[in-house]
């Protein structure tokens, strides 16, 4: 089997030169033109160029105008696209507008409910002073008063040790001295 394998092998590699090596298959044989076949050809090939460039200027054009209405639908898109933006937009800022209003109407109703009882304290404080004055004039006229009495009180007590003294020393004089008697 080793012998078959190495004629084969050496069959095929000859046959696969001998294909390689002829340049005869490969050439096929023109047939006859004439000139005015030729003419003919080269015409009508003029004609599907000219038909070509006819065809390829229609699509230049017609691709011209589809670009052209395709940009001018993409503007208007655009331009839809940038009002439907703003509105958004506005609308965005008049509900922060309205949020923030709200929050100072809500801080204002908070300052109002702090003044009131700020106003509440400043009565409390007012009538607390008020009546501290009251109890303390009260006081500074109850002490004036003793003050008064009390200095009426000693210069009665003056008058009376006055009086008294000169009652001693009138009875002294009136009574016989102590060992006399």
């Amino acid at each position: 089997m080793n012998k078959l394998t190495k004629r084969l092998n050496i069959l095929f590699t000859l046959i696969f030169l001998f294909l390689l090596s002829s340049p005869a298959f490969s050439v096929e044989v023109a047939p006859r033109i004439s000139d005015r076949e030729i003419i003919e050809q080269l015409s009508t090939l003029k004609e599907g160029q000219e038909a070509l460039r006819n065809e390829i200027k229609m699509g230049l054009g017609t691709l011209r105008n589809e670009m052209k209405m395709g940009q001018e639908a993409l503007r208007n898109e655009m331009k839809m696209g940038q009002e439907a933006l703003r509105n958004e937009m506005k609308m965005g800022q008049e509900a922060l507008r309205n949020e923030m209003n709200a929050r100072f109407e809500g801080m204002n109703a908070r300052f109002e409910g702090i003044d009131e009882r700020f106003n509440d304290l400043m009565l409390i404080l007012q009538l607390f002073v008020g009546i501290a004055a009251i109890i303390l004039g009260f006081v500074l006229r109850m002490q004036w008063q003793m003050n008064k009495r009390q200095a009426h009180m000693e210069t009665s007590l003056e008058t009376q040790k006055d009086e008294m003294a000169f009652i001693k020393g009138l009875v002294e004089k009136l009574l016989p001295p102590r060992g006399a008697l």
